[in-house]
């Protein structure tokens, strides 16, 4: 027997490789020239390719990410293997902002891969100024000024009585002196937030009353000058100095009582 391929001869055999894809006339011819033919299709596999899925870094810093990998044409099994760990398999999580590149190989040892970049989202900071004049019991409407970056939405906690979700809100703080705590919490994209706390004082403020007249004629009624303290009065810091027409120091107390 003799065998031929499109003209080609072979020896005698069965089995014919390194065939491309296409359509093949096969002849076999005896010894007595007797001879038949069969046409014969190489088919080429499906080309392999891949698809995914990848859900990107929530927020600045974060290694949430995921890559979903999967594969079509070409033979089963496939072997999925990341070139930056030689991890084996189609997903992976934990992911930091980088570029990671997996390389498929199907049963025949055909080989595709693809490169995902996962993105750093912008970076989200929560901050704000203090007014730079002095607070005071009776001066306490403060205005805040955002130097917030990345946010788009404010949630304001003052010292927790009161409330705000405005960019530059302003609060009346109660007309007591004291240390009041202003909290800033930055919401930004995917619900990202960045919080700071800062601490504002409200001094207190002397507020006191100076007679311009007395009566020491013993009816019992404004008998002795003294200034009336309403708030923010030291006894320990107190000094009082009269003076005439000429300028001249006529009487002085470091007394409230005196």
């Amino acid at each position: 027997l003799s065998f031929s391929i499109d003209g080609q001869n072979f020896q005698a055999s069965s089995t014919f490789t390194q065939l491309s894809a296409g359509n093949y006339t096969v002849t076999i011819q005896d010894a007595n020239g007797c001879s038949i033919q069969q046409n014969a299709v190489v088919l080429s596999p499906t080309p392999l390719s891949l698809s995914s899925e990848l859900n990107g870094v929530t927020c600045f810093g974060d290694c949430d990410a995921t890559i979903n990998v999967s594969a079509s044409g070409g033979t089963t099994p496939y072997v999925f293997e990341w070139q930056d760990t030689q991890l084996l398999g189609a997903f992976r999580s934990d992911l930091c902002a980088g570029s990671y590149t997996i390389i498929v190989t199907d049963n025949n040892g055909c080989e595709i891969s693809e490169t995902f970049t996962i993105e750093e989202p912008d970076e989200l900071t929560a901050d704000f100024l203090l007014p730079n004049e002095k607070i005071t019991v009776i001066n306490s409407n403060v205005t805040f000024f955002n130097q917030s970056s990345g946010a788009i939405f404010y949630n304001w906690d003052f010292n927790g009585i009161g409330f705000s979700t405005e960019t530059n809100p302003t609060f009346n703080f109660p007309e007591e002196p004291g240390e009041y705590f202003v909290t800033l919490i930055a919401i930004g994209e995917g619900g990202c937030t960045d919080t700071i706390t800062r601490t504002i004082n409200i001094e207190d403020e002397v507020i006191f009353y100076v007679p311009n007249t007395f009566t020491p004629n013993g009816n019992q009624l404004n008998e002795v000058f003294t200034p009336v303290f309403t708030s923010g009065f030291d006894p320990f810091d107190f000094q009082m100095l009269i003076f005439n027409r000429w300028g001249e120091v006529v009487f002085e107390s470091f007394n409230a009582a005196v």
